[in-house]
């Protein structure tokens, strides 16, 4: 069994890394910590070239995060929010793959 996560490109992740760089908050995440953004078709497909097989596929981290700065009652709860509702559009894919056989 393989887990991977790793930013996803079709979320805010990309702004998110930017702004952070911009503003200095954190050590420098583009090109140096992520060289690459994969959407969660591009991870499925490696993942299958490799061949292997995907066994469970989820998206996590919207706004929540973001909240939690301020309040972690309502991170939590926005947290929950986003795992009933927004599971495609997470900033972090959350991929399982398992080996057939």
């Amino acid at each position: 069994m393989v887990v991977i996560s790793t930013p996803n490109r079709k979320s805010l992740w990309p702004f998110i890394e930017w702004a952070l760089d911009f503003f200095r908050l954190v050590p420098n995440l583009a090109e140096e910590q992520h060289e690459y953004l994969y959407s969660g078709e591009e991870l499925q497909k490696i993942g299958e070239q490799a061949g292997l097989v995907l066994h469970k596929k989820h998206t996590i981290n919207t706004i929540a995060p973001w909240l939690a700065i301020f309040s972690w009652n309502l991170g939590q709860r926005m947290h929950r929010i986003e795992m009933r509702h927004f599971k495609k559009r997470g900033s972090i894919l959350l991929y399982t793959f398992i080996k057939p056989g």
